[in-house]
């Protein structure tokens, strides 16, 4: 929530998300750089990557960066509070999506999935209607 609320601050004044995208990208980059150089200092000759040639780690930074746009922009209008709370709803629909097409063999189905849905749910509802109560005492 803090990133995202972080994120949002830094879209709202340069008045771009990707600008929020670009900061987060450099900042993860010269950390990996300094984890490298730590370790190649160390002597390790191991790469910090698992699997250097998959296509998957290239992939995956991609949709990095489109997520990190995609919350920039949305916390501005949700608020950091109901986009990390829709954050868990589909965390948890996706769980459950996974359970019911992808089944490990001998596992079951928990109904606290479902309860946790549910409850997720109604604190989207709660912290949404909180919100918009405020922004209307803020309009008068």
């Amino acid at each position: 929530a803090i990133q995202a609320a972080l994120n949002g601050r830094v879209a709202s004044l340069s008045g771009q998300p990707v600008v929020a995208a670009e900061v987060n990208f450099l900042g993860g980059a010269v950390v990996m750089w300094l984890l490298v150089g730590v370790l190649v200092l160390a002597g390790s000759r191991q790469s910090p990557v698992p699997d250097a040639g998959s296509a998957w780690l290239y992939a995956s930074t991609i949709f990095g960066l489109l997520l990190i746009v995609n919350i920039s922009w949305a916390v501005k209008h949700l608020g950091a509070l109901v986009l990390s709370l829709v954050g868990v709803v589909g965390q948890i629909s996706g769980a459950i999506m996974v359970d019911f097409v992808l089944p490990l063999p001998g596992s079951h189905f928990a109904w606290t999935l479902l309860l946790s849905l549910g409850v997720s749910v109604i604190a989207v509802a709660v912290a949404t209607l909180g919100r918009r109560a405020a922004l209307a005492r803020e309009a008068q």
